[in-house]
């Protein structure tokens, strides 16, 4: 898929003429089942729900039932994104589901980002696998429990890099969210420490060459480091190989 996405960019760019495509396959189906249904409600604070378990998606069942959850609950419904990305469950001390995330690639060009970074074009080329987006934060409607999303946002900044690490071997500096600005205020994320650049300007992730036809709605742009050293990290020159 991600070969398929690099192809049709080069395509848009003129730099060569793709055949005609086979087939053009979907997003796949989502079967929903009854573990995807509406659960009881469940309120009450924050430490009514005892231990938090954020969980790293592993095995078919768990993987069946994020996309199920996400299909079924959240307003742009399941949706594939291309490379590196790690999916979690959030599990309360009774075993019930109370949300779903996700983490992939980071956005190509974000000004806002950019700026606050002070970033160069090589230095953004040469470390932005460093910044991952955060993709997908769904709390399921039927968990109606107060400060509950800002202590999520900060458990998993806490938690994420070494995930990350044990799955890609490296760990990321920076996480990056694009909220809604016309469906959500983003009171969690300011909650949660993390820091609002801003909004976008309407373009989409993959926008390199401001090509798009299809406007994106506008979004506040958050950020969340996760060392202390990150803006070193991310400005630092390209190594050179020696010898």
């Amino acid at each position: 898929m991600g070969c398929s996405l690099v192809l049709r960019a080069m395509e848009r760019d003129g730099l060569l003429t793709l055949p005609p495509p086979r087939t053009r396959p979907p997003c796949p189906p989502v079967t929903l089942t009854a573990a995807s249904e509406r659960q009881p409600r469940i309120t009450g604070s924050r430490a009514d729900l005892g231990r938090i378990t954020l969980r790293p998606v592993a095995g078919k069942a768990e993987v069946a039932l994020w996309r199920e959850l996400v299909a079924r609950w959240h307003y742009l419904g399941f949706r594939i994104h291309v490379g590196a990305q790690l999916r979690y469950l959030a599990w309360d001390a009774q075993g019930r589901v109370l949300a779903t995330m996700e983490f992939s690639a980071a956005a190509w060009k974000v000004a806002a980002r950019d700026r606050f970074l002070r970033w160069t074009p090589e230095q953004r080329s040469t470390h932005l696998h460093l910044v991952v987006d955060q993709s997908t934060f769904l709390i399921l409607p039927w968990v109606k429990v107060k400060f509950l999303a800002s202590s999520l946002l900060g458990q998993v900044a806490r938690q994420l890099p070494a995930d990350w690490c044990a799955r890609y071997h490296y760990e990321p500096a920076l996480i990056e969210s694009f909220v809604d600005s016309h469906r959500f205020s983003g009171t969690s994320y300011r909650a949660a420490g993390w820091l609002c650049l801003g909004e976008t300007t309407g373009r989409g992730k993959w926008d390199r060459h401001h090509r798009r036809t299809h406007r994106q709605p506008e979004r506040y742009i958050f950020i969340r480091p996760l060392r202390p050293d990150y803006r070193t990290l991310l400005r630092a020159p390209r190594s050179t190989p020696t010898g």
